[in-house]
């Protein structure tokens, strides 16, 4: 990729963050914010989801109290996305509106003092780091945050930035139709977290969106969101959404078939 447009591209996707992106510690958050640190427990998304309850109690800072702290001054009526970092790649896209409302945690250990780790059940994975932090949902008790099971639940976050919605402008063709417009909320739900576009989302997966769909049938996509390990069993990415009634979910998918067919 030529110099000048790596340049231009990095010029178009800074335009529309508030700062660049701030290292986080769990030293540093205790040494600012020790006082309001707590415990929290939460139905454990990762380990099982839509089955038995798994209740695990995690030590950490509402993630509220760490943004008003570390951005006093953009988060006074920023109406934009909270992005989260991870080591292994992925974003969390948290929404402004949605953390005033759900109350979200930043949590760096177990309350039992058990090793920081969890096991990605949807991806198949044992053991996996949690730190230096895991993002948690309150969600006993909150049936809305039950059903989305581990999505939104980004680990190993070192990095917070305030983004504002317009980064997200190009990614949507113009002329785009409702039900593509849809499918892309749905994508920025479920998918944008690994899978980027124009630059913008996670780098878990490393080519870009419109590579990886040229070429494929709806067919192609419907097997391969619905069930991915049915397609390719040594595939890591998880089926979307089980915690979704069937009906919803296939709505679901054909809104992302949907946007993922104008790209």
């Amino acid at each position: 990729m030529p110099c000048n447009y790596v340049l231009i591209l990095f010029m178009l996707l800074a335009s529309h963050v508030h700062a660049a992106p701030m290292e986080l510690s769990p030293e540093q958050v205790r040494k600012d914010l020790g006082s309001a640190i707590r415990e929290i427990s939460v139905i454990e998304p990762h380990e099982q989801c839509g089955e038995t309850n798994y209740i695990v109690t995690y030590v950490g800072i509402p993630l509220r109290i760490l943004i008003e702290y570390y951005y006093p001054g953009e988060w006074t009526g920023f109406s934009g996305d909270i992005h989260l970092i991870a080591r292994d790649g992925y974003l969390g896209i948290v929404e402004a509106g949605k953390m005033r409302e759900k109350d979200a945690y930043l949590v760096f250990a177990r309350a039992d003092a058990k090793p920081f780790l969890v096991d990605n059940n949807q991806q198949g994975e044992r053991d996996v780091p949690l730190g230096p932090f895991y993002l948690v949902w309150d969600n006993i008790g909150d049936p809305d945050l039950q059903k989305m099971c581990s999505y939104g639940w980004p680990y190993q976050v070192d990095r917070i930035q305030l983004v504002s919605d317009s980064i997200y402008a190009g990614l949507i063709p113009p002329g785009a139709s409702p039900s593509a417009q849809a499918g892309f909320a749905a994508f920025k739900t479920y998918c944008l977290g690994c899978h980027h576009i124009n630059g913008v989302g996670g780098r878990k997966v490393g080519a870009e969106m419109k590579l990886l769909v040229n070429g494929k049938t709806r067919e192609d996509l419907r097997a391969w969101i619905s069930d991915p390990q049915k397609v390719r069993p040594a595939t890591t990415m998880p089926p979307l959404n089980r915690g979704l009634d069937n009906k919803e979910r296939q709505r679901v998918i054909d809104q992302i078939i949907e946007f993922l067919g104008v790209l």
